[in-house]
């Protein structure tokens, strides 16, 4: 999970006692690798998209990478404007 999504889920009530142990285990702030080889898995966060935890996941392997609703099969990319970030 970004990182830059994690206060908001982790200050969730839906997150407290029992329902902890569902919350990652692992974040990123920009760049993660998961695996090695042709397994190898690259997650990207550019910053704030859609979301606060936009991530792009690159799967090298198969020369693929997943945007999520960033980029949408027609039409343009579905960028949030927040007031203040531009």
């Amino acid at each position: 999970m970004a990182r830059a999504s994690c206060e908001p889920v982790t200050n969730c009530d839906a997150f407290k006692g029992e329902n902890a142990k569902y919350l990652p285990e692992t974040t990123y702030a920009d760049q993660l690798t998961l695996f090695c080889g042709s397994d190898q898995i690259d997650l990207y966060h550019f910053g704030r998209g859609h979301t606060d935890g936009d991530t792009f996941v690159v799967f090298r392997g198969v020369r693929t990478v997943h945007t999520g609703d960033m980029f949408a099969r027609k039409g343009l990319p579905f960028i949030d404007a927040v007031n203040g970030e531009w």
